[in-house]
């Protein structure tokens, strides 16, 4: 333990944790042990980047996100996307309900058409 005489946990920090090359950066918290997967897609469906997961184009405007590993059973992420707009021409990611094992992206224009286009999507969830 460092900063207690009791420890929780194999490591068990109380107080700030300081990170980086000089201390710059202070470690994230949470009241949860949280996984974040994060990455891009393209309109073929390839992951441009982002590690944690697999991708591939279904349909027009449909993409399979495959988490690897899963999150635990029963225990779903809390997904968002966002579709890559190009130029003046608006588009939508929309999410179906995602499970601990993948979760669908639908891209739409702004008339509601299916389209295929690049997106990006975070992913957090219990580890």
């Amino acid at each position: 333990g460092i900063g207690t005489s009791t420890p929780a946990s194999k490591l068990d920090v109380r107080g700030d944790i300081r990170l980086g090359a000089s201390g710059e950066y202070y470690a994230p918290a949470g009241p949860e042990n949280l996984r974040i997967i994060r990455g891009k897609v393209n309109a073929a469906g390839t992951a441009v980047f982002g590690t944690g997961f697999t991708s591939v184009r279904a349909s027009t405007g449909v993409y399979n996100i495959t988490f690897n590993p899963y999150f635990p059973s029963g225990q779903w992420p809390v997904v968002t996307a966002s579709a890559e707009s190009n130029g003046s021409v608006a588009r939508f990611a929309m999410l179906n309900t995602p499970t601990h094992i993948t979760a669908v992206i639908r891209i739409v224009n702004g008339s509601g058409t299916a389209v295929d286009d690049d997106f990006y999507f975070i992913a957090v969830g219990p580890r």
